[in-house]
């Protein structure tokens, strides 16, 4: 019976390998024919020239002997098979750029002798699953064997190459400039625990999540502390006699525009700020001399709204 060109669409259409004419579409053995997972996708450029050797991409087989399909009658069915796995995934001549190198599978008999295309038994080569199928019995092989290519390169789409285009630095993350484009960001990274952002972020909120530190088997959510500045401060503590001064970080002064101080006494005492300037503040006891003269205690909270970075409280949507 010849093979029915209706009957091999089909079942390549239902994703089944196609071995016999006799065999109904339920009875062959399902395998990717049309439908593509994304885990088989090839994701590296073939060369439009077929390699001489092996490359990272490109397997070149030369002369292997086919295993014969023993649930297919009058020795019809053959497919490609070695170290205890079929080898699916050649090449065909889809990818040619020329005619003179082709990756277009060749046939031989158990003697090495090319069989052609033209030849009598119509023989055809299924590249996906790696079956040969011919359309009548050939009439003295024994036995065949295939040269062709095989894709050996990555697959899958997160990790492809040569889907997009686009150029990038180390360590930097990539934004998608366009659909088909990737480039720098304004954030890299640091190890593998620190994101540097050269910008600003802008979130409906902001939070860390932490393991808890004394509930095993629960986390800990703190939201920050939000307002329209973008604020900086400096805490601590401070004591002495009379005029106490607290002096602020050299860069303070280049940092803030203007800040606020706010000191709470750690004991009975009366205080008040006596002075403020950029580099520092001074605290004193309210009251006669006399009593400026005993210690005091006190913590501190400075406040201050940073010069580089002024924050635009409300903008129209464009």
């Amino acid at each position: 019976m010849s093979w029915d060109k209706l009957d091999f669409t089909f079942k390549k259409l239902l994703n089944k390998r196609v071995t016999s004419e006799t065999k109904k579409y339920y009875e062959e053995i399902g395998d990717y024919t049309i439908n593509v997972h994304a885990t088989e996708i090839w994701a590296e450029d073939i060369p439009g020239t077929p390699p001489v050797s092996t490359t990272s991409v490109v397997e070149v087989i030369d002369k292997l002997t086919l295993i014969k399909d023993t649930t297919v009658a009058n020795s019809q069915a053959w497919y490609a098979f070695r170290s205890g796995a079929r080898l699916k995934d050649w090449i065909s001549d889809k990818f040619d750029s020329t005619e003179d190198a082709t990756y277009a599978i060749k046939l031989y008999d158990q003697d090495n002798n090319q069989i052609s295309l033209t030849d009598t038994s119509n023989w055809l080569f299924d590249y996906q699953t790696g079956v040969l199928i011919f359309d009548s019995t050939h009439s003295s092989a024994t036995s065949f064997k295939i040269s062709g290519y095989r894709y050996i390169g990555s697959k899958g789409v997160a990790n492809s190459t040569g889907v997009v285009n686009g150029i990038g630095s180390s360590n930097y993350i990539p934004l998608w400039s366009d659909s088909n484009t990737i480039g720098n960001s304004i954030m890299t990274q640091t190890g593998t625990t620190i994101i540097n952002i050269n910008g600003a972020i802008r979130a409906t909120t902001k939070s860390f999540d932490i393991p808890h530190p004394t509930k095993p088997s629960h986390r800990l959510v703190y939201g920050c502390l939000e307002g329209p500045e973008n604020g900086v401060y400096i805490r601590g503590k401070a004591s002495g006699y009379g005029d106490v001064e607290v002096s602020l970080p050299e860069y303070w002064s280049a940092l803030c525009n203007d800040f606020n101080v706010l000191v709470t006494p750690m004991k009975n005492q009366k205080l008040f700020i006596s002075s403020q300037n950029q580099n520092s503040f001074t605290v004193q006891r309210c009251g006669l001399g006399f009593f400026r003269k005993k210690i005091i205690e006190f913590s501190y909270l400075v406040i201050g709204s940073r010069r580089d970075a002024p924050l635009i409280t409300e903008y129209e949507l464009k």
